[in-house]
């Protein structure tokens, strides 16, 4: 729209000329009713945070996204954490070289058939919960984080640390 693309170029141009950054965030409409920024266009006054509601509590930075959304965030994970199979995505796979490297048999696993059957640590998905956040080392195979946005900056700080170490 050639509205929106003004009114971004315009606050551009303040952000240049001032040199201050400005964030603009989208606030579902249904927050901002129940919040009761919607009713100041109508003139009603009381509602929500002009009826003195803490705004903060209309913003949740302390919910993660699974909590928000009643765990569909990590159902949605698990449902394509494994393949047609039924098997972790990332368990190891043969080669195709491998696959006919024994006169048109096909080698398991890559040439190892002792593997075969075995569950690889890392083929786990391990929904990770606050209290595992600061025990990394002691959690083994893969991570699923869902932090909430006011824990972020601390998460993403154990994150770069562990992803170090492993």
């Amino acid at each position: 729209s050639k509205k929106l693309t003004a009114i971004i170029l315009r606050m551009r141009k303040v952000e240049r000329k001032t040199g201050c950054i400005l964030h603009v965030i989208h606030i579902a409409g249904t927050r901002m009713k129940a919040a009761g920024v919607d009713e100041l266009s109508r003139c009603d006054f009381m509602g929500g945070i002009m009826a003195g509601k803490n705004p903060w509590s209309y913003v949740p930075l302390n919910e993660d996204a699974d909590t928000r959304s009643e765990g569909r965030v990590a159902d949605w994970v698990k449902q394509w954490w494994h393949d047609e199979e039924g098997k972790p995505w990332c368990l190891p796979r043969p080669k195709a070289t491998d696959e006919v490297g024994d006169g048109g048999e096909g080698i398991e696993f890559g040439g190892y058939p002792e593997r075969e059957g075995t569950i690889w640590e890392s083929s786990r998905l391990v929904h990770l919960e606050k209290e595992d956040w600061f025990r990394l080392h002691e959690v083994p195979g893969h991570r699923l984080w869902i932090p909430p946005p006011a824990a972020m900056s601390t998460v993403m700080e154990l994150f770069a640390e562990d992803h170090l170490v492993n």
